[in-house]
């Protein structure tokens, strides 16, 4: 016995209770039928505020691309990832063959994500995060409780978009990798 739109199952016990005018009780197994969630990647490719993000990581940051899809690491990521006009703005008039390769929007794209899967209810105010390249990010809150959430003094527009291998927090502008050593003292 099935129904249009339910999930499926396999009826165990069923019964026409005395008294109750022919309703028909059961019961049933239902087979676990959860929503199947993309992987980071292939989400924000989906989704049409964050694709350019996508777009840059595959031309720029192959091997953060690699780390990102590969299934058999099973390790989770959170990635600040800034809106796709936010990007515009910032590569200004690069053309894609321009931007394949270059190690500055790589570095910049690496300090955008953080190991570990850390949804909004985890950040609270003065959070203490480091993204794959080193960088430190803090997540800071303009109203309690946590209202106006930043990090590191960028707001953050949309939070916890839940993915296969982590969350991703749309954010309004850019962080700002960290510095590589000089070599030279002061």
């Amino acid at each position: 016995m099935t129904v249009i739109g339910d999930l499926p199952f396999r009826v165990r016990k069923a019964w026409m209770p005395r008294g109750l005018r022919g309703l028909q009780v059961a019961i049933v197994d239902v087979e676990p039928a959860a929503p199947r969630l993309d992987r980071i990647l292939p989400t924000c490719e989906a989704e049409r505020p964050l694709e350019r993000f996508a777009q840059v990581m595959r031309l720029a940051a192959p091997q953060l691309v690699a780390l990102l899809e590969d299934p058999t690491l099973g390790t989770n990521y959170t990635v600040f990832c800034p809106s796709s006009q936010v990007l515009e703005r910032a590569l200004g008039d690069l053309r894609d063959e321009e931007i394949a390769g270059r190690q500055d929007i790589e570095a910049l794209l690496a300090c955008h994500i953080v190991p570990n899967r850390v949804a909004m209810e985890a950040l609270y105010n003065g959070r203490a995060l480091t993204a794959l390249d080193g960088t430190a990010l803090i997540v800071t809150f303009g109203k309690w409780p946590k209202g106006d959430p930043q990090v590191n003094g960028v707001p953050i527009e949309n939070s916890d978009m839940l993915c296969a291998n982590g969350v991703i927090h749309t954010i309004s502008g850019l962080l700002t990798p960290k510095q590589a050593p000089t070599g030279r003292r002061r």
